[in-house]
């Protein structure tokens, strides 16, 4: 915002984050597109949705803000039939760093393992995310999922832990849950509303005291799925999600699907019993959750073994068991009420927001002269005043005082 120079205004704005500018200031302030890398871990069947997905709310988001995003290869990642696309179309990452990033993405991955240092990514992956905390990096960087289970074991030593563990009836965790907005004047978050939903679809975890144990800000909390959002201590230079507020109203239905035609597949190929995915929770409403429940039944019963069977000898595609598009639409547009997208747009303009305000011209410098990189809101330093996590994340811990007034 441009301001005149009312001295009431001045006074009432002074510590407003996106900051207000006087006429004067603005027109000494130099702008480009910004530059947002992707690194994209997941599986090629679902990669390219993945890419759209991403894409969609920070296009949403950016506004009038212009965004260049870098898609970045892993040199020896396997890509599978996605291969020739992420040649066309992706950059390695020695070619991103050495070009500078102001913003960087990591979403999550299909890696089913049991160690995450097992997985092809791993070593790469540190390698960035390193890069990423040095005074090289970009301004911010956001994770996903898995790209957050990653970063808070290579960055902290806090390793993520199954679902199974704390629930033994629940294999994954899938569906939409409703999570505290936990930090009220964090820039991320002082205008979201006081509970979003967020979708969630993992089958690991990080708990919420090992994000405290690591002095991660938490910014978004909910007693079924735990923690979503939070920031590293400094409130800016890692934002990490173990939710996916990228996802689109469908994404969970179509999961859903897939697993389900996963699980026939391997009953047929003799890999397991046939044993169906749950529905996602607070996904659909009880109509949409008997259709669906129908369709594995059907699935279940081999009522669609002779087609896919078929599709498979035609095409030499692997087995599947799609959904009728009508019956897919019918559900989609009358039976899954979209709540939460909106929330996840508000908080990636809100990061987009923050970096290209405090982002350096230079795009191999984090913040522009003068910013403190620990400290780049301006942030108080005692968050306890300020975030209601502290009055029920530490058995025993006292309530935080109210902050003294005059």
């Amino acid at each position: 915002m441009l301001i005149t120079d009312n001295p009431s205004i001045k006074t009432s704005l002074k510590d407003a984050f996106p900051p207000v500018l006087s006429l004067k200031d603005a027109v000494k302030r130099d702008f480009r597109p910004m530059r947002v890398g992707i690194l994209n871990l997941m599986p090629p069947g679902s990669f390219e949705k993945t890419e759209s997905q991403f894409f969609e709310p920070l296009n949403n988001a950016s506004g009038p803000m212009q965004i260049e995003p870098v898609h970045i290869k892993l040199d020896g990642y396997n890509y599978g039939n996605k291969r020739s696309h992420v040649q066309k179309n992706y950059v390695s990452f020695a070619d991103a760093k050495d070009a500078g990033l102001d913003a960087l993405i990591i979403t999550g991955s299909g890696f089913g393992g049991k160690n995450l240092e097992d997985a092809l990514f791993y070593e790469p992956l540190k390698e960035i995310l390193e890069w990423a905390n040095s005074d090289e990096g970009p301004t911010s960087t956001l994770t996903s999922c898995m790209g957050t289970h990653a970063f808070m074991q290579i960055m902290h030593g806090e390793s993520r832990n199954p679902i199974i563990n704390r629930d033994p009836d629940m294999k994954k965790l899938s569906g939409l849950f409703t999570h505290d907005n936990t930090n009220i004047i964090h820039p991320l978050t002082s205008d979201v509303d006081s509970s979003i939903i967020v979708p969630h679809s993992r089958k690991n975890e990080v708990h919420l005291e090992q994000y405290l144990d690591a002095g991660m800000l938490v910014l978004a909390h909910s007693e079924e799925a735990g923690v979503h959002l939070a920031t590293s201590k400094d409130g800016l230079r890692f934002v990490t999600m173990q939710g996916h507020q990228e996802y689109n109203g469908e994404t969970l239905l179509d999961e859903f699907l897939r697993d389900s035609s996963l699980a026939r597949k391997n009953f047929l190929e003799g890999k397991d019993g046939y044993n169906p995915p749950e529905i996602p929770q607070n996904c659909v409403d009880e109509r949409g959750i008997k259709l669906l429940q129908g369709f594995a039944e059907d699935i279940g019963s081999g009522l669609y073994d002779d087609a896919a069977i078929k599709r498979k000898e035609e095409t030499g595609e692997s087995l599947r068991f799609p959904m009728e598009e009508e019956l897919y639409n019918h559900i989609v547009e009358n039976h899954t009420p979209n709540q939460f997208t909106s929330s996840g747009h508000l908080i990636f303009s809100n990061w987009l927001m923050a970096v290209q305000v405090l982002t350096n011209m230079d795009p191999h410098k984090p913040f522009m002269d003068g910013v403190d990189p620990k400290n780049p809101f301006k942030l108080p330093k005692d968050q306890t005043l300020h975030s209601k996590i502290f009055n029920y994340s530490r058995p025993g811990a006292e309530t935080a005082p109210d902050p003294e007034i005059g």
